[in-house]
């Protein structure tokens, strides 16, 4: 026997999302209240709707900071790209300046040729930033005050971006925290309304499903036929 169906919180599971959360709350609600009729189901229901107001207040909260980060990795990325590009750019320049592609100087800049500039992940853009520092530093004269200065910067900017989007998934993460107390709420609104509901019709399986689609719990499920499974109530999933 597993207890927990029984006795235990079956929605605090990590793999439902809040947003699954959020529609299978929403469908009950909608079913209780199609089938209160004289009020017979107000002690569950208005609960669940209570709850359910800072539940999609938070909801909310979570989608601006998922556009947020969204934002500051596509910086990150932006970043990697524009250093790359200039890095191609800049390779005859560096060149000429520096006795060719042979000199000690300029392997101080590309070591491995353009080819290391093709593929740079975040974690390899510490080392890289800092080699360029240094490389324009030792041979600041030879390629002039503004490449150096170009070159040089690329460290500093790095470690600022990179500090703003380790910033912002900790703030998302600290955001998701503390939006657990409502989404709790939610849940154990749910649990009582499923209890109920089991102990209305003790036995009637198809009968307490007619309140409860846990389908939606997981995503869209179909067919082998490709159409949208139906609830027991006949409504489309």
């Amino acid at each position: 026997m597993n207890t927990r169906i029984l006795f235990g919180n079956f929605y605090s599971d990590d793999k439902i999302g809040n947003f699954y959360i959020e529609r299978h709350a929403d469908d009950a609600i909608a079913k209780i209240t199609r089938n209160n009729t004289g009020g017979i189901f107000d002690s569950i229901l208005n609960p669940l709707i209570a709850a359910m107001i800072p539940f999609k207040v938070e909801l909310g909260d979570v989608d601006t900071s998922v556009n947020v980060l969204k934002g500051k990795t596509e910086t990150v990325d932006e970043f990697i790209a524009r250093f790359v590009g200039f890095m191609k750019n800049s390779y005859i320049d560096i060149a000429s300046k520096l006795g060719g592609e042979k000199s000690e100087a300029f392997i101080e800049f590309f070591p491995r040729g353009k080819t290391e500039y093709t593929q740079i992940t975040k974690t390899k853009m510490p080392t890289i930033t800092t080699r360029i520092n240094t490389a324009a530093t030792n041979n600041a004269t030879a390629i002039g005050t503004e490449l150096t200065t170009k070159l040089q910067s690329f460290k500093a900017d790095w470690v600022t971006v990179r500090k703003l989007q380790l910033k912002t998934k900790a703030d998302l993460k600290g955001n998701r925290t503390e939006r657990s107390t409502a989404r709790k709420t939610v849940e154990n609104c749910l649990i009582a309304a499923v209890r109920f509901i089991g102990n209305k019709y003790p036995g009637e399986e198809a009968k307490c499903l007619q309140f409860f689609d846990f389908n939606l719990l997981e995503g869209v499920h179909h067919t082998g036929g490709g159409k949208p499974n139906e609830g027991i109530d006949g409504a489309t999933i």
